[in-house]
């Protein structure tokens, strides 16, 4: 039975980076079955989690911040916990209804993991959230001081989606900066990294994200 819940976790996972929303959420539900069936709480929290991020890919996310919230305790008490808390305070952030509340998150997180072992690897999600929250939040040295650990932290692999995340993350503070033409670039950057690891709902983003500017252009246009 442990056996099938980790497979059905890593084909959701699969699944859901491959932007299959519909097929990861009905894979994570069996996963979460049966690590509950099976009593491996750790993998319940990690299928959790996975689910909340497909929530958030729906844009619904106050079923996301309720899943992480009820994850968040239990995460607490597993042999998982550097790895696992961190994450789901990242899931937090990016489900709030504003760039305040998420700064709010960010900074009780902050608090909360303050002298805990955290796995730098997945605080990676963590800090690329709060780069983004702080920017949008108008705080851009708190932004610009999170983006420098999130590179520092992605300079542990050559490449991937933590690196195309990073992309993104640097567009979101260039635009709050007002340096428009570098956050399109960026935003393109980003679309082409998700793109080729296959990560359509990213890439769909960042592209959406890079046609702002020349859709607000032509509406004042238009207007004047």
């Amino acid at each position: 039975m442990r056996g099938q819940a980790i497979a059905d976790l890593l084909l959701g996972e699969a699944v859901l980076f491959s932007g299959e929303l519909g097929d990861a959420r009905s894979l994570l539900q069996s996963a979460l079955e049966l690590h509950r069936r099976a009593g491996a709480r750790s993998g319940e929290i990690v299928t959790l989690q996975r689910l909340a991020e497909v929530d958030l890919t729906q844009d619904r996310t106050e079923e996301a911040a309720r899943a992480a919230s009820r994850a968040l305790p239990a995460a607490a008490s597993t042999w998982l916990e550097p790895h696992l808390v961190v994450r789901l305070y990242g899931v937090l952030a990016e489900a709030a209804s504003s760039p305040a509340q998420a700064v709010h998150i960010i900074e009780r997180a902050d608090a909360a993991l303050a002298g805990r072992s955290v796995c730098p690897p997945c605080s990676m999600g963590y800090q690329v959230a709060a780069t983004r929250s702080y920017a949008l939040a108008g705080k851009l040295d708190a932004s610009g001081r999170r983006l420098a650990q999130a590179e520092q932290l992605a300079g542990m692999w050559p490449g991937g989606p933590r690196h195309a995340a990073l992309w993104e993350a640097r567009a979101v503070l260039r635009r709050a900066e007002g340096q428009e033409n570098q956050a399109i670039a960026l935003f393109r950057e980003a679309a082409d990294s998700f793109a080729q690891l296959g990560r359509r709902q990213d890439e769909q983003r960042c592209l959406a994200r890079a046609a702002q500017r020349s859709l607000t252009t032509t509406r004042k246009s238009l207007a004047g």
